[in-house]
């Protein structure tokens, strides 16, 4: 993407927050060979591990949007989303592979509709998603706060209701989930 928008005249850049894991499958390495044949070393930037939470916001508030592409699509277990709303910026991530997994959330289904996390299919072109980027970047920052105790409530309900029985009791240790 950050390619597709440098050929297209729009300075773009990307802030990769946090590091590699120490793993022998050369990762890393890989990343760096990526952004080299790219041609993108003066815009990937990879901050390596942050420690304080002051540090991780104040990174977070450098970026305009952020743009998270996943396979799976948005899942209501995405902590990257939840941080990156925090910080004020719209969140572009592609849509969810299942129409019903943030159908329960009251939550995502207000931040989706609020526009501060927009969906862009999983089959877009290139071409589209960078006009969606492009876009979100023009809105600049949105003041969106996410109630994390009524989404914890919500989480907590979910789990309990999965850990019931048909009569309401909770299941005990010895019973099999089937």
């Amino acid at each position: 993407m950050c390619r597709y928008l440098r050929q297209n005249q729009v300075r773009a850049s990307i802030l990769f927050i946090g590091g590699f894991t120490n793993s022998i499958d050369g990762y890393e390495s890989q990343f760096l060979q990526k952004v080299k044949a790219l041609d993108l070393e003066r815009a990937v930037f990879v901050t390596g591990y942050v420690e304080r939470t002051a540090e991780l916001f104040a990174l977070l508030e450098c970026a305009d949007l952020f743009l998270y592409l996943f396979p799976e699509g948005l899942t209501t277990r995405r902590s990257s989303v939840l941080t990156s709303i925090e910080a004020g910026r719209p969140v572009l991530v592609s849509d969810p592979a299942c129409a019903s997994e943030v159908a329960h959330h009251p939550g995502y289904r207000a931040l989706i509709h609020d526009g501060a996390v927009q969906l862009i299919s999983r089959d877009a072109a290139l071409s589209q998603i960078a006009d969606a980027v492009v876009q979100a970047a023009s809105q600049g920052s949105i003041a969106r706060r996410v109630d994390f105790e009524a989404w914890w409530d919500l989480a907590a309900a979910s789990v309990s209701g999965v850990l019931s029985f048909g009569d309401g009791g909770p299941m005990r240790a010895e019973q099999k989930i089937e």
